[in-house]
């Protein structure tokens, strides 16, 4: 137990949920309980600017240090996020790995129950409101990513991530799995409060290859 905000419910998946849920619920009912919990908890107290900073640079270390530095990375496809919702800004890091070489690229939803599309996309250039009224880039070059930064609602130490419940980076991933190519390497980026001791997943449920948050690195169940 942390604190009576609802904070515990972060740290703790037995918590009872704030709606009252019985212990007996199913999974995803437990699940849907959780994410209400997260989201409110991270709306209703935003980290601080140390924690983004610490994110930011936690992030661009063991990024970087994974792909081989900076000069490694020229040409490769990263897929971003536009943040929503509270979640990790990901600050000047777009600019830095534009300006290195790297070709971004942003999500767009294809379709209910489709994997992403993913765009290419430069720091400034003209955007237009997309799914959910999220940002897209204006013009739509279909790109296949190496690399994908996945903000995470919730997420355990094995790698396995609550987002907000549609499965469209499960469905991604999964897609990208199957077409013959390699499997992006899948990054987790979430706060320190969105720690679960047990996300419960799904069949569906593809793991990321590791989290990032702003005082730790998780390693997943994935590949090492």
């Amino acid at each position: 137990m942390t604190t009576d905000d609802g904070s515990r419910i972060a740290r703790d998946p037995s918590a009872p949920s704030p709606v009252g849920a019985p212990l007996a619920q199913t999974v995803s009912e437990r699940r849907v309980a959780l994410r209400k919990a997260l989201l409110a908890q991270r709306m209703q107290h935003a980290p601080t600017g140390r924690a983004q900073e610490a994110l930011l640079a936690r992030l661009q270390t063991e990024l970087e240090w994974r792909l081989g530095g900076l000069p490694a990375m020229r040409d490769r496809v990263m897929a971003v996020y536009w943040p929503i919702r509270g979640e990790p800004s990901l600050g000047d890091l777009p600019q830095r790995w534009t300006q290195a070489g790297v070709q971004l690229a942003l999500p767009v939803v294809a379709g209910r129950n489709l994997p992403l599309q993913w765009v290419a996309w430069t720091p400034g250039e003209p955007m237009a409101a997309g799914a959910f009224g999220i940002p897209t880039p204006a013009v739509h070059r279909v790109v296949r990513p190496q690399v994908l930064l996945v903000p995470c609602v919730g997420f355990d130490k094995r790698g396995f991530r609550i987002g907000y419940g549609g499965g469209y980076y499960d469905r991604t991933l999964a897609a990208l799995s199957a077409d013959g190519q390699s499997r992006p390497i899948a990054i987790g980026v979430a706060w320190d409060e969105g720690w679960l001791a047990d996300t419960e997943p799904l069949p569906t449920d593809v793991p990321m290859d590791l989290v990032v948050t702003p005082s730790a690195v998780f390693p997943s169940a994935g590949r090492p």
